[in-house]
């Protein structure tokens, strides 16, 4: 039927908001235990892959990622939650900024 073709981009949209809400809770639970932070050695590149990948699915489609990676960098030790935490705080004002649609690069 025509809606089996937009399932997948309707569970795409559904895991977006699932990793965004976790990622939420465990900002919430980092404050008020005032926890360290989880650092792990993050591959940015591959970080940025997935969160574009998922807000392409969930920003309007007038909104065009432009990626220009550089796939040599080292991973460095980070809290990755808190980078894509960064990350779509970008991508959101951006796409704010951007009514008429656009392009993040």
């Amino acid at each position: 039927s025509p809606g089996d073709t937009q399932l997948p981009r309707y569970l795409n949209a559904v895991h977006a908001a699932a990793m965004r809400a976790a990622a939420l809770v465990g900002q919430i639970r980092a404050f008020s235990l005032r926890a360290p932070a989880a650092r792990h050695a993050v591959d940015l590149s591959a970080l940025v892959r997935d969160l574009v990948g998922l807000l392409g699915e969930t920003f309007p489609r007038g909104i065009a990622f432009e990626l220009g990676l550089d796939d040599s960098l080292d991973r460095f030790s980070a809290d990755p939650d808190q980078l894509r935490q960064i990350l779509l705080n970008l991508c959101v004002n951006a796409r704010d900024a951007m009514p008429d649609g656009g392009e993040i690069a």
